[in-house]
């Protein structure tokens, strides 16, 4: 755990600062994002339990808003509403804050504009596996197949095959 700026800080298995997590959110977030990657389990139940485990984990109320919208299913946009909400009453590091502003921008239907959002986080943030999952799962959803291919291929560098999530 660390002090980042005042938050209380750990990182995720990544390497990314996380605020206002619990060793046990923190496993379920994992979990969630797991489960995203390969298609297994229930990810947004997963998430979810996360921010119930950790009231002010502010990246575990990104993924369940992000979950909960990439879904398409309209039904769950309130979900996705309440985590945004909830998130802009919490500490955020400047990473988190583009989250929140991705999120609000998704929201109003704006695919394109959350795809750019999300896709400026992985860039800078090539190791953040949530980022590149999102971004990489609205280039699908927007047929997009060459900003699949290069998105990936830009985050390569960063990463390790011993790195979890690296499929």
């Amino acid at each position: 755990m660390q002090d980042y700026r005042g938050l209380i800080s750990r990182t995720d298995v990544h390497g990314n600062i996380v605020t206002g997590a619990t060793p046990r959110a923190l496993e379920l977030y994992e979990q969630a994002l797991d489960g995203f990657l390969a298609w297994l389990g229930d990810s947004r139940a997963d998430a979810l339990r996360a921010v119930e485990e950790a009231p002010g984990f502010t990246m575990g109320h990104a993924m369940v808003a992000l979950l909960h919208m990439v879904g398409r299913d309209p039904t769950w946009l309130p979900v996705a509403q309440a985590s945004l909400a909830r998130m802009r009453e919490l500490p955020q590091t400047e990473r988190e804050r583009s989250y929140a502003e991705a999120i609000a921008t998704g929201l109003t239907g704006d695919f394109e504009g959350i795809r750019s959002l999300i896709g400026a986080i992985a860039a800078r943030h090539p190791r953040d596996l949530l980022a590149l999952a999102m971004a990489h799962t609205l280039d699908y959803l927007l047929g997009d197949t060459r900003a699949q291919r290069d998105r990936i291929a830009a985050a390569l560098p960063a990463c390790s095959r011993a790195d979890r999530g690296n499929h």
